[in-house]
């Protein structure tokens, strides 16, 4: 039989939607093909079992809406299920725990957790070894240490002098807001005269320190 070449021909399946093919579930003749036009499946016919007894002839792999799923004919199947993160995969985690890691929900939505610090402006923190902050507090009385004198550029030269009544020292006020006799000078005065009028006062002969 000699070939012959057809044109301006259009072959069509027999085609109905899911729903109708079920309904009246009919028998298709062997190596007929019946396709469903809303879900894009078909079915090869056997002349004997009806629709619904047949396998469907190909399988429909379609994107899910759920992170790591497809739709395999229809139906939701994992392919990949997002791992608990550790120090192999740099701390990525799926759920909000782990201090300072970055976490990624099960829609695939990326964030860093909370490092549980209140957030504020400290003077001192403390890091892991990931440099995350893990704490944050304020300077005390305690943090702050010994300094010497020459540290200190505003005390002035007598907070650099002992207290006392030596050569150097800087002397201290008795209880009575007076100073020892010790650090004050000599008296010129050796002698006390009685006179008897101004005349013979200002014939003393006197002299100074």
């Amino acid at each position: 039989m000699a070939n012959q070449t057809l044109s301006d021909v259009t072959i069509l399946l027999r085609n109905d939607t899911a729903s109708n093919w079920t309904t009246e579930d009919p028998v298709l003749s062997k190596g007929e093909i019946g396709v469903e036009i809303d879900t894009n499946k078909f079915k090869f016919g056997d002349g004997i079992s009806t629709w619904s007894n047949l396998d469907y002839a190909g399988t429909v792999v379609a994107a899910s809406n759920t992170n790591g799923n497809i739709k395999i004919d229809g139906t939701e199947t994992t392919v990949y299920t997002l791992p608990v993160g550790g120090s192999a995969i740099g701390g990525v985690k799926t759920t909000a725990s782990g201090a300072g890691t970055v976490a990624i929900d099960s829609n695939g939505a990326m964030g860093l957790n909370s490092s549980g610090v209140t957030a504020g402006t400290y003077e001192k923190v403390t890091v892991d070894a990931h440099g995350v902050v893990t704490s944050g507090a304020n300077l005390s009385a305690s943090d702050i240490p010994n300094l010497t004198l020459s540290k200190i550029t505003d005390a002035g030269t007598a907070a650099a002098a002992n207290t006392g009544t030596s050569s150097g020292n800087v002397p201290v006020l008795d209880s009575n807001g007076k100073l020892n006799t010790s650090v004050l000078p000599p008296l010129a005065i050796n002698n006390i005269v009685t006179v008897a009028d101004d005349t013979a006062r200002y014939a003393l002969t006197t002299s100074s320190v």
